[in-house]
């Protein structure tokens, strides 16, 4: 599991034991993810903010905006619209 918090397009995938794994990656094209770098495999628990906006993908839902993925120390799993204050930083 990452450690710290991630950020990028979420993938939630449902497994068949009823657990979540939560992928994050750098885009999604064509509705498939791209580069995906970090994964929450198994998580009993992903609480996702209702502000945010789910498409479905195959067999998958991924978010449309660039979020910020997390595990708390319960090991409950949050998908959240980053703050504004924080932003996204892009280098040239």
């Amino acid at each position: 599991m990452p450690s710290g918090t991630e950020r990028g397009h979420a993938v939630l995938s449902r497994r068949e034991d009823g657990t979540t794994t939560v992928a994050i990656c750098t885009a999604i094209t064509n509705g498939q993810p791209d580069n995906i770098y970090a994964r929450f495999f198994g998580m009993e628990t992903v609480n996702v903010d209702p502000a945010l906006q789910l498409t479905s993908g195959e067999s998958f839902q991924y978010t449309n905006e660039i979020v910020e993925v997390y595990a708390d120390e319960s090991g409950v799993v949050h998908v959240s619209a980053i703050k504004p204050q924080y932003g996204l930083t892009l280098a040239n």
